[in-house]
């Protein structure tokens, strides 16, 4: 009877130990992953750029070698890790069509917040920055749809940009000179 009662024991304890790894190894794996931060404590004058993208590269270069500072808002978690992880870009995660993590950004005290996520996500980014009264910022979104361009200089963006356009000017100036 006495072999019975520890032979149980026994296996419940082997079974506790056999299921530590089902549990608690996936736990411990996300506790030591890196995971890009959810605000952007004490930049200023920086810019804040709401979405990654092919152009963001491009820009993120050009400031990187003004030395002038910047966080990427990106609201893709998975994207937002992995940039975090494997690149030196200064990344956070959050939607930055929401007031709470456009001041997580610091979108207040930043030079400038440039929009570049899709034609309606970045007039609402607008609407979200210019609603939390940053006036002093310069605004600049990307328009895939150039007839959108009014409607984004409605919601208070300053610049808007369409890449078609910006190419066919690019082209014209090299063919000219």
């Amino acid at each position: 009877m006495q072999v019975l009662m520890i032979a149980m024991q026994l296996t419940g304890v082997s079974a506790v130990f056999l299921a530590l790894p089902v549990f608690v190894a996936p736990w411990v794996e996300s506790r030591l992953s890196e995971t890009a931060p959810t605000s952007a404590d004490g930049m200023t004058e920086h810019v804040v750029v709401a979405g990654y993208t092919s152009r963001v590269d491009a820009l993120i270069d050009e400031l990187s070698a003004l030395d002038r500072p910047y966080v990427v808002v990106e609201p893709d978690r998975e994207l937002a890790n992995e940039l975090y992880a494997e690149t030196e870009m200064n990344v956070m995660y959050g939607d930055p069509e929401i007031g709470e993590t456009l001041s997580a950004a610091g979108v207040d005290r930043a030079r400038a917040l440039v929009c570049d996520v899709d034609d309606e996500t970045n007039a609402s980014i607008v609407l979200a920055a210019r609603g939390m009264g940053v006036g002093g910022v310069e605004i600049i979104t990307f328009v895939e749809d150039p007839d959108i361009a009014a409607y984004h200089r409605y919601a208070g963006a300053d610049d808007v940009f369409s890449p078609r356009q910006l190419i066919g000017e690019s082209l014209a100036k090299k063919v000219t000179a």
